[in-house]
C-alpha cells in the first residue's frame, strides 16, 4: 500500500556558494545507475524498476515500472530531477518563486531527506513549476563528474491585447512587448551536502549527457518512420496500420539496438512519442484528448501509460501534474 511520507528536514540548509564543491566527502556516484527522463517531471530508473513522477498537486510519486505498484508519495516535493545511486534530486513546491529550492531524498522510500539547497534566482526570474502568463520557467538535471548540474531556462512573455484586424495600430512596442525573453543559469549540485555552486556554464559533461547528443553520437540511425528511445537503447517503428474510423490506428514495432531483436509490438492513437523499455514494459506518455465514442464524451488528461511488449496491453497508468497553461487568456 502507498504510504504518504512526510519528510523529516535537517535544521540546516545549503545556501548557495561560489566556492568549489568538495565532492571526496560524498559518496561516489555512478552513471550506470542513473534515471532516464522521459519528460520534464517523469523519471525512470531501469536499474531499480521505479518511475519517479509528478502528480497532479504538489506531489512526487514513486512507482514499480513494471507493475504500477505505487512505492511512496510525497508532498515536500513536486518535480523529481534526478535519481542516481539512490538519491532522488527533487524541486520543491514554494510560494516564493525567487527561490530554487532543492531537495536530495532517498529514492528507495522516499522518507528521508539526505540534502537540501535554497538557490537565489536572478531578478526577473520566476521560478514557478508551472507555466503562467508571464512566462515558462524549466529545469533537468545531469550527471557530469560526480555532481548533478542542475539547468534552468527562464522564457518570459508579456501579453497585451492589440487589434489582429488593424496592424496599423501595432507600434515597435507592441511588437516588442510580446516577444518571448530567454534567460538560463547552471548550478552544481552535491548530492551528498546539498553545497550548490553557480557555474558560468555548463561542464562539457553536461552537455553530452544530453538527449539530443545521445542520439546523433548513436551507432544506431534511424530510417523512415523510426525513432530511439530516450536512452538510446530501443528502436521504435511506427506504422499506420488502419484509417481514422480506428481510434489506435498505429501499430509501433519494439526492437533492441543492442541486438537488433523484435521485442514486441503494441497499437496506439498517435503515431509516435518520448518512450522507454525497462525489461519487458514500455513507458510512454499522452497528451491531453477528448473524442466521441459513440453517444458519449471521452476524455484524458496528461497519462504516463505502461504497455506490456509480452502481450501488447496496458498495464497500468497514472495521470500527471499537467504544468502546460491552457488558458484562460485575457479578452
Amino acid at each position: 500500500m502507498a504510504t504518504t511520507m512526510r519528510l523529516n528536514r535537517p535544521r540546516w540548509s545549503a545556501y548557495l556558494s561560489l566556492v568549489c564543491i568538495a565532492t571526496a566527502c560524498s559518496p561516489t556516484i555512478s552513471a550506470a545507475n542513473t534515471s532516464v527522463e522521459l519528460r520534464p517531471g517523469v523519471l525512470v530508473s531501469p536499474s531499480s524498476n521505479q518511475v519517479f513522477m509528478m502528480r497532479p498537486g504538489n506531489s512526487v510519486e514513486a512507482v514499480e515500472a513494471a507493475s504500477g505498484r505505487v512505492q511512496w508519495r510525497t508532498e515536500q516535493a513536486a518535480k523529481p530531477l534526478l535519481a542516481s545511486d539512490g538519491r532522488l534530486l527533487c524541486q520543491v513546491p514554494t510560494a516564493e518563486t525567487s527561490t530554487l529550492q532543492l531537495v536530495v531524498i532517498d529514492s528507495a522510500s522516499g522518507s528521508s531527506e539526505v540534502s537540501r539547497a535554497d538557490v537565489a534566482l536572478p531578478q526577473g526570474v520566476a521560478g514557478s513549476i508551472d507555466e503562467t502568463l508571464d512566462g515558462k520557467f524549466m529545469t533537468d538535471a545531469r550527471l557530469a563528474d560526480s555532481r548533478a548540474v542542475v539547468g534552468w531556462e527562464y522564457q518570459s512573455t508579456r501579453i497585451r491585447a492589440v487589434p489582429f484586424d488593424d496592424t496599423s495600430m501595432v507600434t515597435p512596442a507592441d511588437a516588442q512587448s510580446v516577444r518571448p525573453s530567454t534567460r538560463r543559469g547552471y548550478y552544481a549540485i552535491d548530492l551528498g551536502t546539498g553545497e550548490s555552486a553557480l557555474l558560468d556554464a555548463p561542464p562539457a559533461a553536461y552537455t553530452t549527457a544530453s538527449v539530443r547528443n545521445l542520439w546523433e553520437s548513436s551507432s544506431v540511425k534511424p530510417g523512415p518512420n523510426q525513432w530511439l528511445s530516450r536512452d538510446g537503447m530501443h528502436l521504435l517503428t511506427s506504422e499506420r496500420v488502419a484509417d481514422d474510423q480506428t481510434w489506435a490506428k498505429y501499430q509501433w514495432t519494439i526492437t533492441s539496438t543492442d541486438t537488433g531483436n523484435q521485442l514486441g509490438r503494441l497499437r496506439s492513437h498517435v503515431s509516435r512519442t518520448d518512450f522507454v523499455v525497462v525489461d519487458d514494459t514500455v513507458l510512454y506518455v499522452t497528451e491531453p484528448y477528448e473524442r466521441r465514442v459513440g453517444n458519449k464524451r471521452e476524455s484524458a488528461e496528461l497519462t504516463l501509460r505502461a504497455v506490456s511488449l509480452r502481450s501488447g496491453d496496458q498495464v497500468w497508468s497514472r495521470e500527471l501534474r499537467d504544468t502546460k497553461f491552457r488558458g484562460p487568456y485575457p479578452p
